[in-house]
């Protein structure tokens, strides 16, 4: 079966964040319009994991073949189903009877670490930074050409090669666009963290992070995104995820939030590690403004914007 609407938010996720009629509500960036919508049509692009045909060896020239990246991101998809269900199950038994102490064990934050890491990567908004980085080697490469031309002597400029995955298509170097390009080494990307599961450099970043669920309680829904996995640096040390302070956040639903703390600065934070804590308006607040700041191009609610 051809996948024509490929999610880069999975609906399983956004589920969690529809109302009992089904529906989100969604705020363009920058436009302030809302409206409501069924989850199928949102966070979504035709064909967005479809390696670009250029790219493809004659095997995998068949449309259906080259959905390998979206198949093997919806094989993983029923796993992370269950494993948020865990997460607020255990939260609303800890509501409920004050038990466990922790909300899950070292084990599971090390898989769920996995989840975390493909759904960071795998954004329209990754898909971004990919083209733009590659529209700035294009570019230093021809000035680099146009140098040569004037300075025999100037070294050759030399883009490195992708890496390979066994999730992905092998490709030989074609001169494609630079969007194009950028597409494909952003899926190549994305295809190495379904190789290397919790064993990604990403995924043993976040596992190493401190990890606090907190609970809303309040009378505001916590909103999410099309780039639901929010940073907040610290002072000017940058949003990079291995960042000094810096903090992740990730909305489960309109109730509950993982955030995670880099551990050197917050380290006397260890000790709570794992554990729940409740949410003031203020932080409901704060991290709903990081929402709409760090979108792509929509955010969602299950109930409209304050």
């Amino acid at each position: 079966m051809i996948i024509k609407k490929q999610h880069f938010v999975p609906r399983c996720y956004l589920e969690n964040f529809a109302n009992p009629k089904g529906q989100i509500y969604v705020m363009a960036r920058g436009k302030g319009s809302i409206y409501p919508a069924n989850i199928k049509d949102i966070a979504q692009q035709s064909y967005f994991n479809d390696f670009p045909i250029e790219f493809l060896t004659e095997e995998y020239k068949e449309k259906e073949k080259s959905q390998i990246l979206e198949k093997n991101l919806s094989k993983y998809e029923n796993e992370f189903k269950n494993d948020l269900n865990h997460i607020m199950n255990c939260l609303e038994n800890m509501e409920q009877y004050g038990y466990p102490s922790e909300v899950v064990d070292q084990e599971f934050k090390s898989y769920f670490s996995f989840f975390l890491a493909l759904q960071l990567v795998r954004t329209m908004s990754q898909r971004q930074k990919f083209q733009n980085m590659m529209q700035d080697i294009s570019d230093l490469t021809s000035k680099s050409e146009r140098f040569r031309t004037k300075n025999q002597e100037y070294p050759e400029f030399s883009i490195p090669e992708p890496i390979n995955s066994s999730q992905s298509i092998n490709f030989n170097g074609f001169k494609v666009s630079v969007e194009k390009d950028a597409n494909a080494q952003h899926l190549f990307f994305i295809s190495d963290i379904l190789d290397r599961e919790a064993n990604s450099e990403i995924a043993k970043i976040f596992a190493n992070y401190i990890w606090f669920f907190r609970i809303n309680s309040t009378s505001i829904p916590l909103l999410t995104s099309d780039n639901p996995i929010v940073i907040k640096p610290y002072q000017n040390h940058g949003f990079g995820i291995n960042s000094y302070g810096v903090q992740v956040a990730y909305p489960i639903s309109p109730k509950y939030l993982l955030v995670m703390h880099e551990n050197s600065f917050w380290s006397d934070l260890k000790s709570f590690d794992r554990k729940r804590v409740n949410l003031t308006k203020n932080c409901v607040i704060s991290h709903n403004k990081l929402q709409k700041d760090q979108c792509y191009r929509q955010v969602y609610s299950v109930k409209g914007f304050s």
